[in-house]
């Protein structure tokens, strides 16, 4: 994507942190480039939050530099779902668990797609950390969820092509949208992870979400 871009183009999969990353490096002062990420968007996984403790709690979120454009989303969607917010920037002189101690009294954490923070060689550690705390880890992928977070908000490919249909028609009108977070989406639980930490899990939240439209045929 250094190349300069004259066709429309719909980046699909990647999430947002690679697209901010990537869309830098573009040559082109208004390029024709939108993307639906692969992450749920940080309202969907507050929402889920709420959802899962039907009161107020507070939720712990770790940022970097590279994820500082999150946190306005972020600090919007805990006040529409009634939830305490503290949000800890991860600097670069600092390991990410040293500054997720700076969350300890948080009822859970909100993790973002950030791998300065949540990398394969220090997972293991930041969840053992909040697993000792009785600490909820939410989000950020299915992938997380099955290594050890209790629960995520997602999008199936399914989800995501029904958006791209509908990203593909304004392009085709020569609309380019914004770069979106998935529109549609769906709940992951471990229910071992939530069974150990006491949370229980209903229906309601295992339903929570938004489905696409059935389509004709």
């Amino acid at each position: 994507m250094e190349a300069d871009l004259d066709a429309p183009t719909i980046a699909l999969f990647t999430s947002s942190p690679v697209y901010m990353e990537i869309s830098k490096t573009l040559r082109v002062k208004r390029p024709a480039v939108t993307a639906i990420y692969a992450e749920a968007s940080p309202i969907h996984q507050l929402q889920l939050i709420s959802k899962l403790y039907n009161r107020r709690v507070s939720v712990g979120v770790l940022t970097s530099e590279a994820t500082e454009y999150l946190e306005p989303l972020i600090r919007s969607g805990a006040r529409s779902a009634n939830l305490e917010l503290e949000i800890a920037r991860v600097e670069s002189f600092e390991s990410a668990s040293r500054a997720l101690m700076r969350l300890s009294l948080a009822t859970a954490i909100l993790a973002v797609p950030d791998s300065t923070i949540y990398a394969p060689s220090n997972l293991r550690n930041l969840l053992e950390s909040t697993y000792r705390r009785s600490q909820p880890v939410i989000g950020f992928s299915t992938s997380l969820v099955n290594a050890g977070t209790m629960a995520t908000a997602y999008s199936t490919i399914e989800d995501t092509l029904a958006q791209f249909d509908d990203v593909l028609e304004l392009v085709a009108s020569g609309r380019i949208p914004d770069p979106q977070f998935p529109r549609y989406w769906r709940v992951a639980v471990n229910e071992n992870v939530a069974r150990s930490l006491n949370v229980i899990v209903d229906d309601d939240v295992r339903s929570l979400g938004e489905r696409p439209p059935e389509r004709p045929r």
